[in-house]
């Protein structure tokens, strides 16, 4: 009898967390893919000025490479 009343209350717990989560997900996901279009559009000389290669770029900016890089943006 309790299943049945705790289905009814209202949407689940892992729900309501995901619906308050997604706006700053896809904000998050907009500005690591705003920083990878702006790196790539530097020139090479530009990306070994601030200590990185062209292969680098989504590593860096997903946090992968070196956190040190990271916490320049």
């Amino acid at each position: 009898m309790s299943a049945i009343c705790s289905e009814t209350r209202g949407p689940s717990l892992r729900r309501v967390r995901w619906l308050l989560r997604w706006p700053g997900v896809v904000v998050a996901y907009w500005k690591r893919r705003e920083m990878i279009r702006t790196l790539q559009e530097m020139n090479d000389h530009q990306l070994r000025d601030i200590g990185l290669m062209r292969h680098q770029i989504e590593d860096v900016v997903n946090g992968v490479a070196d956190p040190d890089i990271v916490r320049l943006w």
